[in-house]
């Protein structure tokens, strides 16, 4: 097995992570779908969850450089998932007993089989021969939830920021360890171990060849064959044009360096990422960017006995001028290139051999997903993306790996499903939208996060679904092609999706049936000037699209999310006349109208407690994209339950609620708050409603 670890171009500071490829995927295989995200169980500001990333079959093992749970920054973890019928879940979570700061643990990590080594390229020598960053790989082996204590790799000539453990390879009984020193060039070498039984021996050490800098800094290696990046090597006048070198085992011994044939120019880092399937070897030149003077590339060999010859160019396009290639990945007959860019990363996926390649898929990262594509891992036939610098709701840089599987299949750890048939609803699924290709689809989901489902699955925005009384059909609105929106009524498993005609409404949002099921509550406006909705009113209107009535035209301003009490006689409303959003109360039939709030903070969204006692509500005050508060349904003094939290709903019994976080994400807590538990942590999605 074979996988690399990336550097910092110009820095030579290990950046991105490593790559695995399985021998798995095929050429002709269906075309890759997004399937999800894997996230650590206790993600926090500034893991960098998957900043190294690799895979074997259904395996993977995820390092979290920035693991910090002792307080110690930059500690480090690593964590082992599995998948079983499609589902990844995190088994494994490994750190070091008595472990530091800045040790980088789970800066490299390579899997094959029952074999895991994680680098820790920050540990130090401890005095009297204190060394700084001299860098350290643990050795387990394990399967699922049990692994072993692991064995430390540290060989005695280390120097200071000598970094052994940036980059690693792993293929049975063999693992390859690079050491490219981040501060000169010191010792720069390659240190090759080789098993037998339970013991690591150093098998041999490949000095860095003359001339070559950032030696070690990707690895890759396969049976008795390794390659060696060097990104960099100069050549004459010409600074960091990189290089690459290939070494094969006779025996225990092995050869001397063979330059993998590159024609450059200065700040080309060719070889910063480099992988190797036993017949053919990518690598990546991560000093191009996507101009026309600087263009992406990555380079395809293939090998014959002991000679390597250039076979393709594969030259993938970007929108960002400075978007460059970051990672890379070949098994089976696919290349997968991770492009790395602040305005948003992506994935290519070439299918091919030899010399004929062919560009058959591009996946762009999801919204907000920074740092997507630093690594990439092979997993079978799916793949998984790392996007260590990706805020997950309120914490900076936790980072998180996404997951594409082939068409038709389900997969990750939070599953889409597409169109897949439920049957009546059970009592607590949850609704919701979430962003597809930047529009927002129908979803529903369990509390345990399991069982993602798209009910829509178009190409129109669809928002603010709400379940009816029985559970047997979701109200929503659709974004129809002239802009206007319009009341969409289906059945829980999303079939039988039927348009109700509101000709006299062009927006309408913020759902809300009635207990019997026969009518809905919307807030509305028309921009016919001569129906006179200008403001935005509660309309009531029956199921089969008629009785359409104005409950509110006679406030001034605007009024909104409408919320039924659990016997249907009245109906509380958020409320807009000027510079005050607060919550109004009135009868089924819009009279009776009260103010029960008339506080400085806006008020939206109420929903009624199952009993009847308690209205839950999301309004300004304390917490990023404010909070959630609890009101007595008669008026009186509200109590915050959640900050940064909005768009509550309780669940049937009144013991929980469902919500978004502040900065997105659908979560569940007790009725009191108490208890927050995630359930969909992407970014974009919204609206709940249990």
């Amino acid at each position: 097995m074979t996988t690399y670890k990336a550097v910092a171009v110009g820095l030579f500071l290990v950046i991105s992570g490593l790559l695995f490829a399985s021998a798995d995927a095929a050429v002709g295989s269906p075309p890759l779908q997004y399937s999800g995200r894997l996230l650590a169980g206790d993600g926090a500001d500034e893991h960098n969850f998957g900043f190294a990333l690799d895979a074997d079959g259904d395996t993977a093992a995820i390092g979290a450089v920035g693991w910090n749970e002792t307080g110690n920054t930059y500690q480090g973890a690593a964590y082992v998932y599995s998948r079983a019928a499609g589902l990844w879940t995190e088994q494994k979570k490994l750190t070091l007993a008595g472990g530091g700061a800045y040790e980088g643990f789970g800066g490299a990590v390579a899997l094959d089989g029952d074999t895991l080594a994680v680098g820790a390229f920050g540990i130090n020598v401890p005095p009297p021969n204190l060394l700084f960053d001299a860098g350290a790989v643990f050795v387990y082996t394990g399967a699922g939830a049990t692994w072993s204590e692991p064995i430390k790799l540290m060989p005695a000539d280390l120097v200071d920021s000598n970094r052994f453990g940036a980059a690693l390879a792993l293929d049975g009984d063999t693992l390859v360890v690079g050491a490219p020193n981040a501060n000169g060039f010191a010792n720069e070498s390659v240190y090759i171990y080789r098993r037998s039984g339970a013991a690591w021996a150093l098998e041999t050490k490949l000095p860095a060849p003359a001339g070559a800098a950032d030696f070690g800094a990707a690895v890759a290696i396969s049976g008795d064959v390794a390659l060696v990046g060097a990104p960099a090597t100069g050549f004459g006048s010409e600074a960091m044009v990189g290089a690459v070198y290939a070494y094969s085992r006779a025996g225990t011994v092995w050869s001397a360096a063979v330059p993998l044939t590159y024609s450059g120019t200065t700040d080309d880092s060719f070889g910063c990422a480099v992988d190797y399937d036993g017949q053919t070897a990518v690598v990546a030149d991560c000093g191009g960017y996507g101009s026309a003077t600087s263009p992406l590339a990555a380079y395809v060999f293939s090998r014959d006995g002991a000679t390597w010859t250039p076979a393709a160019v594969l030259s993938p396009e970007h929108d960002d001028p400075y978007a460059y290639i970051s990672s890379a990945a070949v098994a089976g007959g696919r290349i997968v290139l991770g492009l790395a860019s602040d305005a948003g990363g992506a994935v290519t996926v070439y299918e091919g051999a030899g010399a004929a390649w062919n560009l058959v898929q591009t996946q762009t990262g999801p919204a907000n997903a920074l740092g997507f594509g630093e690594t990439v891992a092979l997993a079978g036939a799916g793949l998984l993306v790392g996007a260590p610098y990706q805020t997950i709701l309120n914490n900076d840089e936790q980072g998180a790996v996404h997951v594409f599987e082939p068409a038709g299949d389900f997969a990750a750890y939070l599953p889409v499903a597409i169109g897949l048939s439920l049957g009546p609803a059970p009592a607590d699924l949850i609704v919701y939208t979430d962003d597809v290709a930047y529009e927002p689809d129908i979803f529903t989901i369990r509390p345990d996060g399991t069982g993602k489902t798209n009910l829509t699955n178009s190409a129109a925005a669809e928002y603010s679904p709400r379940w009816s009384p029985d559970r047997q059909q979701i109200a929503f609105t659709r974004l129809a092609p002239s802009s206007a929106s319009e009341l969409w009524v289906m059945n829980a498993d999303g079939s039988g999706q039927r348009h109700i005609a509101t000709p006299e409404l062009d927006m309408m949002y913020n759902l809300a049936w009635s207990p019997d099921g026969t009518q809905i509550a919307l807030n509305a406006y028309s921009e016919d000037p001569n129906l006179g909705y200008y403001d935005w009113d509660i309309q009531l209107i029956n199921v089969d699209g008629r009785g359409q009535t104005n409950l509110t035209d006679d406030l001034n301003g605007e009024t909104s999310d409408p919320a039924w009490s659990p016997d249907g006689t009245q109906i509380v409303f958020s409320h807009y006349p000027d510079s005050q959003r607060d919550l109004w109360l009135m009868k089924a039939d819009g009279s009776g109208k009260m103010n029960l709030t008339d506080s400085e903070y806006f008020e939206n969204g109420p929903d009624w407690s199952p009993d009847g006692q308690t209205i839950l509500y999301w309004g300004s005050g304390p917490g990023t994209g404010g909070s959630l508060f609890v009101l007595p349904a008669t008026g009186g003094t509200a109590q915050l339950l959640l900050e940064s939290a909005a768009f509550g709903r309780w669940s049937a019994d009144g013991g929980q609620i469902v919500f978004s976080g502040g900065n997105g994400g659908i979560f569940i807590a007790n009725g009191d708050g108490s208890d927050v538990r995630p359930v969909d942590p992407s970014a974009e999605s919204r609206s709940p409603d249990w």
